[in-house]
């Protein structure tokens, strides 16, 4: 029963293996909607209000940035971060990074789009170059001059469009998700190659937790010192690719004990005995959900990652390292339970006492 599912388990791996080398191929060979030509488009003829409300040139960090019909920038306009609503008109560049441009208006000048979804309304104008780089373009018929237009976009689709910085976001999602599948794949290894070890740090840690999160954090701590010194000494260079591999190693140990725990202790709570593999694999799915989830909402779940890392650090990463010495690399518990003494045996040989 467990080498088949093993064997279903690798499979699930091997298929999103598959999945994530196809998919950015399938995405490049889409045929993209062909672009109407700006030499076919007529400069549309830019109106005048009665009188121009003039403003200097408009700078935003984390805020949103709106140009009305009647307004006139006399400068750039940039925005990091937000929201860029141009309608009126800018006689200088434009740049967006990390947000969202919607142009209805003119610019003179370029206009750069870094890691921001771009929508271009009919009738807008942009005397400049027009560079977007890892966004999508909406373009439903604006005029550029001289068709300047530099587009170099992401091979992964963007989550969370319209949200800042959603395609920084979606970047760093999709990171995780290769590593998380690294992780799942070498968590199969492990669980095939050394069940016993995984079984043993799995019933230490109840009794050791405490004390392998403490162990795990003065190893990560001397690790970091040792490391600065042998990059200081340069002799000592390749002993820190070593010692790095050799931490990934323990920790990736550690963790399917600890998963394997969390997972077993689930399966109880529901009154379901669970294998080997089925408990690693429910301890490791919060911690998938709880890496991957936060990276969905713009800026507000970057900061919400970055925390929900560093608890996901203190509860599994350095616990499993303490785990791994404490037992050893899972050869031997630290604590074992105690012995329950067996009850005397009577000696059928010896002379039953007379009933009184």
């Amino acid at each position: 029963m467990a080498r088949q599912t093993m064997h279903y388990l690798f499979l699930l791996g091997l298929a999103w293996v598959i999945a994530l080398c196809a998919f950015p191929a399938a995405l490049a060979q889409e045929t993209p909607e062909p672009a109407v030509p700006s030499d076919s488009i007529e400069k549309p003829a830019v109106p005048r209000p009665p009188a121009w409300r003039y403003l200097n040139e408009q700078v935003s960090i984390l805020g949103n940035v709106h140009i009305d019909e009647d307004q006139y920038v006399q400068g750039q306009v940039v925005c990091i971060g937000g929201d860029a609503s141009i309608d009126g008109h800018v006689d200088d560049q434009v740049v967006v990074i990390g947000g969202s441009l919607h142009l209805s208006g003119t610019v003179e000048g370029q206009v750069v789009a870094l890691l921001s979804q771009v929508t271009l309304d009919e009738g807008a104008v942009i005397e400049g170059e027009f560079i977007t780089i890892g966004g999508p373009v909406s373009d439903a018929g604006a005029f550029l001059h001289g068709d300047q237009r530099v587009n170099v976009p992401l091979p992964y689709p963007i989550i969370g469009k319209g949200r800042p910085f959603a395609a920084i976001s979606s970047l760093i999602a999709w990171f995780k998700s290769g590593q998380l599948l690294i992780m799942f794949l070498f968590l199969l290894l492990i669980a095939a190659v050394a069940p016993r070890q995984v079984v043993t740090i799995s019933e230490e840690a109840p009794a050791s937790f405490p004390l392998a999160l403490l162990i795990g954090f003065l190893v990560e701590v001397l690790l970091v010192v040792v490391n600065i010194i042998l990059v200081l000494s340069v002799i000592g260079i390749p002993l820190v690719f070593l010692l790095v591999i050799g931490e990934k190693i323990v920790k990736m140990v550690g963790r399917a004990g600890l998963f394997h725990y969390y997972g077993d202790r689930v399966g109880r709570g529901f009154n379901r005995q669970m294998s080997l593999l089925g408990a690693i694999c429910l301890g490791f799915l919060p911690f998938a959900l709880l890496t991957i989830l936060p990276l969905f909402f713009g800026v507000f779940g970057l900061i919400l990652g970055i925390m929900t890392h560093l608890l996901l650090v203190v509860a599994v990463d350095w616990p499993a390292i303490g785990l791994f010495f404490l037992t050893r690399g899972g050869n031997r518990r630290r604590s074992l339970p105690a012995a329950t003494p067996a009850a005397p045996i009577a000696d059928p040989a010896a002379p039953q006492s007379e009933q009184t």
